[in-house]
């Protein structure tokens, strides 16, 4: 048993961590989101839809390498209590071996893959792109230690260095009219630089003595979340193989162009709890009742942020489209609407998630992603041949499901009702839902379109705050305490 003292001083530790994760994560993402607006704004205007679509289709191929690659270990090795340089060293080595296996196989079926979209130039293109997670298996490891050690602060650091250096090198490559290329060379540079970044922040350093008897001890976990996260990757790219395949690099461009700006605003949310989740939740996993709150105000305050950002993308998405990226783009304004409404619910999946993981339940989690992803696969062979409206509607629907199954699970898990958690989020969303309503009802009544962004996010803004501070002001108070003592 521990004592009550010890558990004490251990939970403010983790509030403290909790606490300055979410601040960093906060900071440092707007800094990495302003430069990535600037330059995702820039670089839309320089290039075309044709471009865009080009890379969008090899994200499928690329991101599957890399979870391979990674095999879930960060995943384990946030969940195990004891870990030693020995777990740390058979990792690094495990994930350089894969990547150099994977990189020679995709390099050989490259002209496949080009063939099958029925596009030559792919080939030259993809083993480029592929060198990218060659280069990251150097870092897993090293980014590893840092998430199992609460390294927030580093780690955000570490994004927002690789975001600036690699915009920089996109905008002068497609300024010099390198196309793709440019795509291609930024995804490229990004890794380098972030993977250099988390060398130079960890204190893990890799030996040559290699022993990957500690991957056994892992494995057990890993292998789960190794398989999940494939069907994740399939389930989220699946749309561009689909479009890609079906329809035309132009549409692939639109589509991608909408989950790009709608991914950013999540990951602006993410950014906040997700260095600290798992690890924290997993840090108290000996007292269930405790870790039940902790979940309790993770839920409320993701909810308390996702909704309102991300109604307030939908309902300027016609603007930011149009004012930043110009009319050339005017085809992805309905597709980012959708994808912002749908997306609002992903920050909340992402926190039930990381909670069934440091549960230890990773058979669960395989499970989810894995009746997801299927679920996504019926309905777009029903509704493919319908347009790219309709394909975003059945992403939105698929999210919903997810939204609903990962909630079922963890009340399951948990031994309480189901209707807790959708009680204390229906609150956020029914006030972000009847603030975004009017915003966009006042702000439509002006004819120039920066007044019109300005107004409806000025007007939600104010609504839901207010209203919120009148239904749930703890939230709020609690929030702004810990800011201004952290601060």
């Amino acid at each position: 048993m521990v004592p009550d003292d010890i558990s004490s001083e251990k939970v403010s530790s983790l509030k403290q961590k909790a606490i300055s994760g979410i601040i960093w994560g906060g900071i440092s993402n707007f800094v990495q989101q302003l430069f990535a607006l600037i330059v995702g704004i820039i670089l839309s205007r320089l290039l075309s839809s044709e471009d865009y679509g080009m890379v969008s289709l090899l994200l499928i191929f690329s991101q599957i390498a890399s979870s391979l690659q990674e095999s879930g270990f960060i995943s384990a090795i946030a969940n195990k209590k004891y870990v030693t340089h020995g777990d740390y060293n058979a990792v690094f080595w495990a994930g350089i071996f894969i990547s150099i296996c994977l990189y020679s196989i995709l390099f050989m079926i490259a002209p496949y893959i080009a063939r099958f979209y029925d596009i030559p130039e792919l080939t030259s293109l993809a083993r480029l792109i592929f060198v990218g997670f060659l280069i990251g298996s150097t870092g897993i490891a090293h980014a590893a230690y840092l998430f199992k050690n609460l390294r927030v602060k580093e780690r955000v650091i570490s994004m927002t260095i690789a975001v600036a250096l690699s915009g920089a090198i996109a905008l002068v490559m497609a300024a010099l009219g390198y196309k793709y290329w440019s795509l291609a060379i930024q995804s490229i540079s990004y890794i380098t630089v972030y993977t250099v970044m988390l060398w130079y922040f960890s204190d893990f350093r890799p030996t040559i003595s290699i022993d990957f008897s500690p991957i056994r001890s892992l494995y057990k976990f890993s292998s789960k979340v190794f398989l999940s996260n494939i069907f994740q990757i399939i389930n989220i790219n699946i749309y561009s193989v689909f479009v890609g395949k079906f329809y035309t690099k132009d549409n692939v461009g639109y589509l991608s162009q909408a989950n790009k700006w709608s991914t950013m605003a999540q990951t602006f949310i993410l950014s906040m709890n997700t260095n600290f989740t798992q690890p924290m939740l997993a840090g108290v996993e000996d007292d269930k009742s405790r870790q039940n709150r902790i979940l309790d105000k993770l839920v409320s305050f993701t909810a308390f942020v996702s909704f309102p950002l991300m109604f307030g993308l939908g309902i300027v998405s016609q603007e930011f489209i149009l004012l930043t990226i110009t009319d050339k783009w005017s085809n992805s304004i309905p597709l980012l609407q959708i994808a912002a409404y749908g997306g609002s619910l992903f920050p909340l999946i992402h926190v039930f998630q990381s909670y069934i993981l440091s549960r230890g339940k990773s058979d669960i989690y395989m499970k989810n992603i894995i009746g997801t992803g299927f679920l996504q696969l019926v309905l777009l062979g029903l509704l493919y041949p319908y347009g790219l409206v309709i394909i975003a509607w059945s992403l939105a629907a698929t999210q919903l499901f997810s939204f609903c199954l990962w909630q079922f699970s963890v009340s399951k898990l948990q031994g309480l009702r189901l209707t807790r958690f959708i009680e204390n989020i229906s609150v956020y969303l029914c006030l972000a839902a009847f603030a975004a309503t009017i915003a966009y009802i006042l702000g439509n009544t002006f004819n120039n379109l920066y007044f019109k962004g300005i107004v409806k996010l000025g007007i939600l803004s104010i609504l839901y705050l207010g209203t919120v501070y009148l239904c749930k002001p703890q939230l709020i108070i609690e929030v702004w305490n810990g800011i201004k003592k952290r601060v």
